[in-house]
């Protein structure tokens, strides 16, 4: 059963907001291997008790149907290592699971879009390491 998301944050402009930067005006998209154009759709949170026990981040990534996942696969660890860790590491509670996901287009999460192109992968965080959590 999923739990509710109780938190909801919503990227402006490609920048996290809040304590979810780390730089200061940290607007311009991740640097990923496949150079790849990435712009943070959302975060969302799902909270525990004293810990935040999913974090997802959402990126659209046009184009990305011509990339297929091959072409994008070592952008995930680069992003966890990247941007999630410094954002866990600012957040006030522990964080113990990220969903990175890229979509070839906005949607809004938990809807059926048969026509986007979508990749994701799942890593625990450790506090200097993503552990990936493929299957």
């Amino acid at each position: 059963a999923m739990k509710a998301i109780a938190r909801y944050f919503v990227a402006a402009g490609g920048a996290l907001l809040g304590a979810a930067t780390t730089a200061a005006g940290q607007e311009e998209p991740p640097s990923v291997p496949s150079g790849i154009p990435l712009t943070l759709q959302e975060i969302l949170l799902e909270q525990g008790p004293d810990t935040v026990t999913m974090a997802r981040f959402r990126y659209v990534a046009p184009g990305l149907e011509g990339y297929g996942f091959a072409g994008v696969e070592g952008d995930f660890p680069v992003l966890c290592s990247d941007v999630v860790l410094p954002w866990a590491a600012a957040q006030g509670e522990p964080v113990g699971r990220v969903v990175i996901s890229m979509a070839s287009a906005a949607t809004e999460f938990g809807t059926a879009a048969p026509d986007v192109v979508q990749f994701f992968e799942v890593f625990r965080l450790e506090p200097s390491a993503c552990i990936w959590e493929g299957l």
